[in-house]
């Protein structure tokens, strides 16, 4: 990560993402400014691309691994929705996390 990093936060289902830049880095921490929200925000580094589970679900990613690794994979099946706490889709979580076993 460096300054002007793009950057998405998944904020989870009914959320709408975030798309911001890097502004500042210091030891252990990154700014963001998010185009929804004003000024920068800081947020420890060991945080980012982290997210919840296995993959890209909820949290803050560098755009590159945000795009190229939340995407569903051909053959497998995954739930798209589900009750509160489910591992789906419309709650936010990852496509690998939504996968259906076989």
């Amino acid at each position: 990560m460096e300054l002007g990093t793009k950057m998405i936060g998944a904020w989870g289902a009914m959320e709408s993402q975030s798309y911001g830049v890097i502004t500042q880095i210091n030891p252990g921490k990154v700014f963001i400014a998010w185009d929804d929200f004003p000024g920068s925000v800081s947020y420890d580094i060991s945080d980012i691309n982290k997210g919840q589970g296995n993959g890209v679900g909820v949290g803050i990613y560098t755009e590159d691994k945000f795009m190229n690794e939340n995407k569903p994979q051909e053959g497998k099946v995954y739930a798209l929705t589900g009750g509160p706490g489910a591992k789906c889709i419309s709650n936010g979580n990852s496509w690998s996390d939504s996968e259906v076993p076989q």
